[in-house]
């Protein structure tokens, strides 16, 4: 595999020898270490791809630590993991004070490999004890790259016994807990696919079934209602997934919105804030205004009219006269009225609102179908899953059915276009 090496000659000047004793820290990491007197010898092992630190610390903590951390580009160094959060912490130490030898970091097809031998006392607080217990930090990166922060990382507490090969291990092999945050990023993405995969693309259809759910509950079509609902439930689980991983992130020390699937994931929690405004703050509908226009303008009026009509017969000789006289006849006339229309201003707001809402969010329904695979991805590198490819196969069939209802919806809406 690929690696670094340095440190020079080992100048442990042992006056016994010892075996290593291993110890499993977790599924995916394990220490070999073995001590005399004075020097220490750690092999520290993961199965992932990353980059490995082990220090010391008697509280089990990353800060305020000393510590030996090895990736593929910058090699074995001590490093001091000051009393604050993130890599700005993580200072180099001057090159005095790098006293390590038989320093070595490799990768292969197996995962990562850091190899080291430190002076028990090397002038720091952080002395390790001969013959006694001390407490031990280690952390596994996200990546190679010490930006992305640690992926895992925990305490164990180790009673080193010099020149022998039964040195004890305290308590559980922890002191602590392991933090792998795991659980954390499953939950971020099974509530992803319950969002993404199911509610929304249902809130998306549920304009196209409007005419079968016309039924109003109080003054509202049932259409609406659940669309709305299905929205609202879709950003309340958004903003849990979103803040399950802002805080895994910031737990494990890693910087926010580096790789894109964090980017788009912001990206998408601003577009579906501000789609959730809209559908509040949503202008009214033509028919809303039509109704609005006619309530206001009367649909006839009376209008007075005086005629002066009177009729006096007289037959004689079958001779038929006719004269007039003056009377005031009263005749209600029904005048009709063109009924107002709402103003092309109004109605312009309306439709370009409409296509702008819809827009949006097939828009989420594109980005979510590419966050739901690249989510996979990375989690697959994390925690290398088993079942990787019948996850693929899985969302391959989910994606082609949600593209199915984008198409029909982009379909509806041109049709009713052509219509109108």
């Amino acid at each position: 595999g690929n690696g670094s090496t340095g440190g020079g000659s080992d100048s442990m000047n042992q006056s016994c020898s010892s075996s290593f004793t291993e110890v499993q820290i977790s599924s995916s990491i394990s220490i070999k270490y073995k001590s005399n007197e004075t020097m220490l010898t750690v092999e520290i092992r993961t199965s992932r791809e990353a980059w490995l630190g082990f220090g010391v610390n008697p509280n089990g903590l990353m800060l305020d630590s000393d510590a030996v951390i090895g990736s593929p580009s910058e090699g074995v160094a001590k490093y001091r993991l000051e009393n604050v959060k993130g890599v700005n912490g993580v200072k180099i130490l001057d090159d005095e004070r790098q006293t390590l030898s038989n320093t070595s970091f490799t990768q292969d097809e197996n995962g990562s490999l850091m190899t080291f031998t430190k002076l028990l006392d090397d002038g720091t607080d952080m002395t390790i004890s001969s013959d006694g217990k001390t407490v031990f930090i280690y952390a596994v990166g996200a990546s190679n790259s010490l930006q992305r922060g640690h992926i895992e990382r925990g305490s164990v507490a180790l009673q080193l016994k010099p020149c022998s090969n039964s040195s004890s291990i305290i308590g559980d092999n922890t002191f602590g807990a392991t933090e792998t945050y795991m659980t954390h990023f499953q939950a971020h993405g099974l509530i992803a696919v319950l969002t993404f995969g199911i509610i929304m693309p249902l809130a998306i259809l549920t304009p196209t079934l409007r005419f079968r759910l016309n039924r109003k509950i109080q003054n509202k079509e049932l259409w609406v209602i659940i669309h709305m609902g299905l929205n609202i439930t879709s950003y309340i689980l958004f903003v849990i997934l979103f803040g399950l991983a802002v805080y895994a992130k910031t737990s494990i020390q890693s910087q926010h919105f580096q790789h894109n699937h964090e980017i788009i994931g912001l990206l998408m929690f601003i577009v579906m804030t501000l789609q959730l405004l809209a559908g509040i703050l949503r202008p009214h509908s033509k028919k809303s205004l039509n109704a609005e226009s006619q309530a206001i303008v009367p649909s006839s009026t009376n209008t007075e009219m005086n005629y002066e009509v009177s009729i006096i017969e007289a037959s004689t000789n079958n001779h038929v006269e006719v004269g007039f006289s003056t009377e005031h006849i009263n005749i209600t006339q029904e005048e009709s009225i063109e009924p107002a229309t709402p103003s092309k201003s109004r109605i312009r707001i309306r439709e370009l609102w409409e296509i702008s809402h819809a827009m949006f969010g097939i828009l989420l329904a594109v980005l979510s179908a590419y966050q739901i695979r690249t989510g996979i991805d990375l989690y697959n590198n994390l925690y290398k899953m088993e079942s990787y490819s019948k996850y693929i196969i899985v969302y391959s069939v989910w994606a082609f059915c949600l593209m199915s209802i984008v198409l029909l919806i982009l379909f509806n809406r041109l049709r009713s276009k052509c219509r109108s």
